[in-house]
């Protein structure tokens, strides 16, 4: 019986790999030491883009470094730095959000091959089974938007 459910996990694990393009040591230590996950509130700021809210969020209200931003997201320190530099130009004040409840882990954001937002659409469309509708009262941004966002998500394969 217990070798059912390993082959079980192991193909989840697979799954998750291929869809997310993340290597599936990652997602091993991800399930060994839990990743942060950041409630989709965050994203509603209407001003900044998703990867400006995420950075923005993480210097100023979690207190990261730009060095440990860019290690947490797989990115360049360089890219970091100039996407918060243009976040403060935009939206000096802090960032006000509320609570939503619905959460996304940090490590879906990792993967080079879908930007911030395809990500969090297609994680949302994905894992949590929401329609573009919902998805788009979460993040204040219309349907279309959310429908377009998808489509290019599926078209990335």
């Amino acid at each position: 019986m217990l070798e059912n459910e390993i082959e079980l996990i192991k193909t989840l694990i697979q799954k998750v790999s291929s869809t997310y393009n993340i290597p599936e040591q990652e997602i091993l230590d991800s399930i060994r030491f839990p990743s942060e996950s950041i409630d989709v509130c965050i994203f509603s700021n209407m001003k900044l883009s998703p990867t400006e809210v995420l950075v923005k969020y993480f210097h100023e209200n979690k207190f990261k470094k730009f060095s440990e931003i860019a290690s947490m997201l797989k990115r360049n320190q360089n890219t970091i730095q100039t996407t918060y530099n243009n976040s403060k130009r935009k939206h000096p004040q802090n960032l006000r959000f509320y609570t939503t409840g619905v959460k996304v882990p940090l490590f879906i954001f990792q993967t080079k091959r879908f930007t911030v937002l395809e990500s969090l659409v297609k994680y949302l469309k994905e894992q949590k089974n929401m329609t573009n509708n919902e998805i788009a009262k979460l993040i204040k941004k219309s349907n279309k938007t959310i429908w377009t966002v998808y489509d290019r998500v599926k078209n990335k394969g």
